[in-house]
């Protein structure tokens, strides 16, 4: 009984964790965050395969050079772990950005027009992971939605971006 109770506050201090993360990476990158949403709402079907096909890729990726670096050992394993390791944290600092993203675009649908604040993005952060910890639905349909889509929609926001198609206006 013991465990489960612990289990339970992990959990719900991991969600807690995760919704303030989320939230404090939509005001810290404000239009990064924004570009992010803009493209998850004009492109989503292209960001989730985007996003599928990138995610699947550089798993199996990331997991082959791992397993490369526990058989070889050594030197040259500690590089091929390195890499995976590298590879991961791309992957999670992008996936990220795309979740930051999405917690945008919910806090900017929930709001009825008004400028965000940080109380809504944090709702919104707070309404997606509780989302996603409701069981088997939230599990296997959203969780991995709101994955695929947040890391396609970064990819195809920071590519716009790097090619100098900003959808924004410049500064003055």
């Amino acid at each position: 009984m013991e465990e489960r109770i612990g289990g339970l506050i992990v959990v719900i201090a991991s969600g807690a964790s995760l919704a303030a993360l989320l939230a404090l990476m939509a005001v810290l990158h404000p239009n990064l965050s924004n570009r992010t949403a803009r493209t998850m709402e004009a492109m989503a079907g292209r960001s989730f395969i985007l996003g599928a096909i990138n995610s699947i890729f550089f798993s199996a990726v990331a997991f082959v050079l791992a397993q490369i670096g526990d058989g070889v050992g050594g030197f040259f394993g500690g590089l091929f772990s390195l890499a995976a390791l590298f590879i991961t944290i791309v992957l999670l600092l992008l996936l990220s950005i795309g979740l930051a993203g999405l917690v945008r675009l919910i806090s900017e649908r929930t709001g009825d027009g008004k400028p965000v604040s940080l109380g809504q993005l944090f709702r919104a952060a707070v309404l997606l992971v509780g989302a996603g910890l409701a069981p088997l639905a939230g599990w296997f349909v959203l969780a991995p939605l709101a994955l695929f889509i947040g890391l396609g929609a970064t990819i195809i926001a920071l590519v716009q971006w790097m090619g100098g198609k900003v959808s924004a206006p410049p500064p003055n």
